[in-house]
């Protein structure tokens, strides 16, 4: 049986699109305070940023998203905030400390959260195998694209929100530098990224 034409390079243009969100969420980290190492600082500043990351709420999913990226989640036909839960319900994170050498410091952590590998073959097995259902094949000659773009984001969620999806555990590191200013910045965007996936490169698994 011949099957639709199904678009999923949206669903990566949607996650990367959510994942630039959160460059914003930058760390830079002040070295003036009083009483504490900058080891200390460092690790502290890097532990509130991603403690945003593991508040689920509404309130604090909407102000992580801005309105830029809800309206794109919205229009791709999902709810940003049980997206952004399918995301990072379970997400974990441990520091394993933090070495500085002069300008330079890496943070070291262990973070956990969905295998987002699985969760993307799963996602892509299930579209691939409706694509060529008769369901699928009704839904594009009475609704079009449109009709079954809907489909499409429900299997995602169905992929990410699969209660036989594991999670995995790896290490991850943030490089720092000081500015000229005094204040250390994570100097890799891509390690941001990386971390929220557990050291999966998110950008990678769409096509």
């Amino acid at each position: 049986m011949m099957g639709v034409p199904m678009k999923t390079n949206r669903t990566g243009k949607i996650i990367t699109f959510l994942l630039a969100a959160f460059v914003a969420l930058g760390v830079v980290v002040g070295v003036t305070g009083c009483g504490q190492s900058q080891e200390k600082l460092i690790e502290g500043s890097i532990n509130a940023e991603l403690d945003k990351i593991k508040n689920t709420s509404e309130e604090n999913v909407k102000e992580i998203l801005g309105d830029s990226a809800i309206q794109e989640l919205q229009a791709a036909g999902l709810n940003p905030v049980d997206f952004y839960n399918a995301l990072f319900a379970k997400f974990e994170y441990e520091s394993q400390g933090v070495t500085i050498d002069g300008d330079t410091a890496t943070a070291t952590y262990q973070v956990t959260n969905i295998d987002m590998t699985a969760a993307t073959q799963n996602y892509m097995n299930s579209v691939s195998e409706w694509a060529t259902s008769q369901e699928a094949i009704d839904i594009y000659a009475s609704e079009g694209q449109e009709g079954l773009t809907k489909h499409v984001v429900e299997l995602l969620m169905a992929a990410l929100t699969d209660p036989e999806l594991e999670t995995v555990t790896n290490p991850v590191t943030f490089d720092l530098t000081k500015n000229d200013e005094g204040k250390w910045e994570v100097a890799d965007e891509n390690q941001v990224m990386q971390a929220l996936f557990a050291g999966t490169d998110i950008t990678q698994l769409f096509g």
